[in-house]
Formats: structure tokens, sequence, C-alpha cells
């Protein structure tokens, strides 16, 4: 994954699973909370499975201290469930979600 702060953009550039790379346009809230995580080098997340293991550690801090095992549920992939939801309410058109969800900014 290549980040341009600038731009507001994050590649894709080894997706799992048989997906496909893209780029995607984030918000300015996003990137800030990217350049504001330390990092020891250059990278942002130094392995994707230091990634998970951080990601997994935050949600069971985040569960134990407002006392909702349910925060334990939520993975990577619940978000892109949840902006697609948003979208299908927004728009109610299958094809045009599917699209959205595919969507590369130009």
């Amino acid at each position: 994954m290549d980040v341009d702060f600038e731009k507001r953009l994050i590649y894709i550039n080894e997706p799992e699973k048989g997906s496909e790379t893209g780029v995607y346009r984030v918000s300015e809230k996003c990137i800030k909370m990217l350049e504001n995580l330390p990092r020891k080098g250059e990278r942002i997340f130094s392995t994707l499975q230091s990634l998970r293991v951080n990601f997994t550690n935050q949600r069971a801090r985040l569960a134990y201290k407002l006392s909702n095992p349910r925060f334990k549920q939520i993975h990577f992939h619940t978000f892109r469930h949840w902006r697609g939801t948003l979208e299908a309410y927004r728009v109610p058109n299958a094809f045009h979600v599917q699209k959205f969800l595919r969507q590369h900014p130009e």
C-alpha cells in the first residue's frame, strides 16, 4: 500500500484473496491520522502482519474499555460493507454500489 498525502490517495498494490489493485481517495481527516501515526522509517505500517496484530489489540482494548465484546467482531472488511450499505441507502441500485466500491479517483 502506498499513500500520496498531497493528493489524498491510497494505492493498493498487493491485494488479498484475488482482489484487484486499486486507487482510493480518502478524507483529509484520514490523511492527518495517517501522518500522525508513529513510524520507524518511511513506511506507515511495517508489515501486514503487524497491522493485523495492532488492529486486533486496539479492538480488544476498545471492547474491554467500553465493556462491549461486539467490538471484537469488527474486521477490516466491515468498513467496506458499512460504506457500501450507506451508498446503497443513498442510491438503491446494486450496479451503482458495485461500481462505487471499485471506483478509481482521477
